[in-house]
């Protein structure tokens, strides 16, 4: 934005006719495009909405009642043994390690292997990613850093994402012939976004940014 068209706002009655625009839209992650563009926090107008719509079906009290009573209590479980075992903990990484792994669930991050090291790469991914959406803060060489989370993109999608596309669209094709129904299909983000992918015009790279984002 230029000095030309840049507007001040300092009251209330400003800030708040701004947030309620349908004209503007946050640039808070710019400048962290390299993992943030396209994904959900970043569309704007009615490509947001449709996506918003479809992601929010996820957010009915009987997803979160399967989610709170049959799925977190094995996460929480598998995520704290290691350090039951050691008898000690980091508390910050350790609650990093334990949003992160109940965010994966909801995202549709397979953890296939349910081990410690499965956990810590996947901590590693995280806190790569985190630093792309914060570019902008960032105090290094940029281009350098750029490229770093370039690269952990691309080993998350080998060792995380297609897995989880394979096993999802082979499941959503044994849905469509009525072998098994919707209630077996993983109610995450990733479940969603595949059986949309032509109405919302998804491409590989969006899906993985908005997976990557969601952790």
């Amino acid at each position: 934005m230029t000095e030309e068209n840049l507007v001040a706002i300092t009251t209330y009655e400003t800030a708040r006719e701004a947030y309620l625009s349908r004209d503007l839209k946050q640039a808070l992650y710019d400048a962290g495009e390299v993992v943030m563009s396209g994904v959900l926090v970043n569309l704007h107008g009615e490509e947001h909405r449709s996506r918003r719509r479809l992601e929010n079906r996820l957010y009915r009290r009987e997803v979160f009642y399967k989610y709170e009573n049959e799925l977190f209590p094995e996460i929480i479980e598998e995520t704290i043994a290691p350090h039951l075992g050691a008898r000690k903990a980091e508390l910050v990484s350790l609650s990093h390690q334990l949003m992160m792994n109940l965010a994966a669930l909801t995202a549709g991050v397979d953890r296939l292997r349910g081990t410690p090291e499965e956990t810590f790469r996947l901590y590693d991914y995280l806190m790569t990613f985190i630093e792309g959406a914060t570019l902008a803060h960032y105090q290094g060489d940029r281009k350098t850093k750029e490229q770093e989370i370039k690269d952990a993109l691309a080993a998350f999608d080998e060792e995380f994402l297609v897995p989880g596309i394979v096993r999802r669209s082979t499941l959503i094709g044994e849905l469509e012939k009525g072998n098994i129904e919707e209630t077996d299909l993983p109610q995450d983000v990733l479940t969603v976004l595949l059986r949309n992918v032509d109405l919302l015009d998804l491409t590989h790279e969006v899906i993985l940014r908005e997976i990557a984002f969601y952790l």
